[in-house]
């Protein structure tokens, strides 16, 4: 196989594996690893910076609503 192909597959599996956890499906992720408990610690670690992430930016909406709206008119471009 060549290298372009192996990175390819291996770039659409670590996306895969980023939308679950992004999308709130971690334990789905996690278990995809079931047999690499290295790799299961570092989604985990992974899912609670996502987690610490997504509360520092609801803390940042509350106290700033400038930034609430910058954040609401970004988020709405898709």
């Amino acid at each position: 196989m060549s290298n372009r192909l192996d990175e390819g597959i291996i770039g659409k599996i670590v996306q895969k594996v980023l939308m679950m956890l992004i999308s709130g499906k971690s334990r789905k992720a996690i278990q995809a690893f079931k047999k690499d408990p290295q790799m299961q610690r570092k989604l985990m670690n992974l899912k609670k910076s996502t987690e610490d992430f997504y509360s520092s930016l609801e803390k940042m909406k509350k106290a700033d609503p400038k930034f609430a709206k910058d954040f609401d008119t970004i988020r709405n471009l898709r």
